[in-house]
């Protein structure tokens, strides 16, 4: 398989980015970070009896999600609009969408277009927000009405809080001791690097 030097020398390093598209560097690095949040999540609901399954375009279609990531059309935005995983509890056989993002600062917000898709094919869905240290839930539905939501300032959201999600808190903290190990304060310098600010 050949390498390509000077875009893995970016991603470890920062340097030799005047011959490509920034762009080209930020894409496979955030899927990377995104996907590790992702399994943490799905890990986490599997441990505590849950089925789980990856949903999202970047899941199941890695190559056509590269293709349309940067495509303007209505029909791509369309088919970049599915939550990540579907979350399915075979006791009470409730099915729930799982749209999973990290943030290494804890702060969210998302624009009104994409809330009108996840409200009209996902009503069932939650957000779930991965941080170095910890792991919030919150409804689709809610996070519409308050639009930007500082995480590490709302205990309510913390997943092991949760009045949706009856997950033991120990197999919750196991999962954000993870997540500290994998986004440190070496990644969060890249991470800061990488984007020009803390971030992804």
């Amino acid at each position: 398989m050949e390498v390509n030097e000077p875009k893995a020398l970016y991603i470890s390093t920062g340097d030799d980015i005047t011959t490509y598209k920034k762009k080209d560097y930020i894409m496979p690095y955030s899927l990377t970070v995104g996907r590790i949040a992702e399994s943490l999540i799905q890990e986490l609901f599997l441990m505590e009896g849950y089925q789980t399954y990856k949903y999202g375009l970047e899941n199941t279609y890695q190559y056509l999600y590269k293709q349309l990531k940067y495509n303007k059309t209505q029909a791509a935005k369309s088919l970049r609009k599915s939550p990540d995983l579907i979350l399915y509890n075979p006791d009470s056989e409730k099915i729930n969408y799982a749209e999973v993002k990290f943030r290494s600062t804890g702060s969210f917000k998302m624009n009104e277009a994409n809330y009108e898709n996840y409200e009209e094919s996902y009503p069932d869905g939650y957000f779930f927000l991965v941080s170095p240290t910890n792991i919030y839930c919150i409804r689709f539905e809610e996070m519409r009405k308050l639009k930007e939501v500082n995480f590490e300032e709302c205990d309510e959201y913390l997943i092991k809080n949760s009045k949706h999600f009856k997950l033991r808190e120990k197999s919750i903290k196991h999962f954000e001791e993870f997540a500290s190990v994998f986004y440190n304060e070496e990644f969060l310098n890249l991470n800061s690097k990488i984007h020009g600010r803390y971030r992804n």
